[in-house]
């Protein structure tokens, strides 16, 4: 019994490193109805180490909204979840403690009324994308007025 015990909290041990591992965000989020079944909001159950360092705050208990426009602006997605079973992916522009930031999002359907909600700081991805998308068009632009 003993073995089993410490088996148990070594597999929940590593459990926790793999989850805290990797520089992503994870959550999982739980629906909140109104009397009429609707989905409202969403509780945090758990969030990770990464979430609480970039949030500044351990968010487990609060509601999604609490994380003010950039928690409200997403709601439609995390319902869709629940509503239909299947995962979605985004990427979305928010302004982020004072700043503008790129986040890959993914949420994927656990049980019943719950999800698991993850996400990437991309701004540095989305910003060089952005400079080569400027500099294709300064190439084109430069080959239209020197050829044509």
């Amino acid at each position: 019994r003993k073995q089993d015990e410490l088996r148990l909290q070594q597999s929940e041990a590593l459990l926790q490193q793999v989850i805290d591992a990797p520089n992503i965000g994870m959550a999982v989020y739980r629906a909140v109805r109104n009397e009429a079944g609707d989905i409202v909001d969403f509780v945090h159950e758990y969030i990770n180490r990464s979430s609480r360092a970039m949030l500044g705050e351990d968010f487990t208990g609060k509601l999604f909204t609490d994380h003010g426009e950039n928690g409200r602006r997403q709601l439609p997605q995390l319902r869709a979840v629940i509503e239909t079973g299947q995962s979605n992916r985004y990427i979305r522009e928010a302004d982020f403690r004072g700043r503008q930031v790129w986040f890959s999002i993914t949420n994927t359907p656990l049980d019943g009324d719950r999800l698991l909600h993850t996400w990437e700081d991309v701004t540095e991805r989305q910003q060089a994308e952005q400079e080569i998308r400027r500099l294709q068009d300064e190439l084109a632009q430069q080959v239209q007025e020197r050829y044509y």
